[in-house]
This record gives structure tokens, C-alpha cells and sequence, in this order.
């Protein structure tokens, strides 16, 4: 079903607390998140949970704050977005990952999220990187 009543700026603002939550402000996730949330992930992310555990607001923060953890810094920049498709109920963004492992090793990560938004949540989420 699609979200006819996303407008372009609640949009960005669920990008923007979308972006602060893997910034480190999980307790965004209780209020971004819907509940029966579809995550598709790629490969190094399901390796902190399964997908399938990942259904509300509550096991979305557990799995940010697992992954945040498991570095020392990570660093998440929104790049040239985000872009809103008000008829489509869809926010995505280019955005870029600085990290440090915790081995102290810097490496960035390039991707793109696609958020699909019901009633005003993100109810699916997508997204594709990778390391450069």
C-alpha cells in the first residue's frame, strides 16, 4: 500500500531522523520505525542480526547500537539528497559511511537507502554499499 499522505517535507524530516538515528540517536527508531518494518540488507549488516528479528522500532535500534558498537566511530553522511516521491510514498538518499573498525582502521562505505513510508513510518527499508 502506498503512503498518499507523504508530503515532500515530512519526507525529509523522517530522512534527516532516519540519518541521526545511525548517527548514533537510536531512540529515533521508536518513532521512524513501524511496526512489522521489512528490512532488506546487505550481506555485513544481516552478519549483527537477522532481518526477520528486525520488526519494530525497539530490535531497529538494538541492531544500530549493535552495529555503532562493534566500531569505534562511525561517521553517516547524506550525500546530494534526499529525494521524496510524494506519489510513491518513497525517501532515498546517496550517502557515505566513515568508519573506524575496532582494530583502528579507517575505511569508508558508499550506499543508498530507499525507504518506503505507511502512515508516516518507515515501513521497508533498502539498501545497497559498498566498501571503496
Amino acid at each position: 500500500m502506498i503512503d498518499n499522505t507523504l508530503t515532500y517535507e515530512h519526507g525529509v524530516a523522517l530522512w534527516q531522523r532516519w540519518a541521526a538515528m545511525w548517527n548514533g540517536d537510536t531512540a529515533l527508531a521508536h518513532a521512524i520505525i513501524a511496526d512489522g518494518v521489512h528490512l532488506n540488507l546487505t550481506r555485513d549488516a544481516r552478519a549483527f542480526f537477522d532481518p526477520a528479528g528486525l520488526r519494530d522500532g525497539a530490535s531497529v535500534a538494538a541492531w544500530v547500537a549493535k552495529i555503532r558498537g562493534a566500531r569505534r566511530t562511525l561517521a553517516y553522511t547524506t550525500v546530494g539528497g534526499p529525494f521524496v516521491d510524494v506519489e510513491r510514498g518513497a525517501v532515498s538518499s546517496p550517502w557515505i559511511a566513515d568508519i573506524v573498525d575496532a582494530e583502528g582502521r579507517a575505511l569508508r562505505k558508499l550506499g543508498v537507502d530507499a525507504l518506503i513510508v505507511r502512515d508516516g513510518r518507515i515501513a521497508e527499508a533498502w539498501t545497497v554499499s559498498a566498501e571503496t
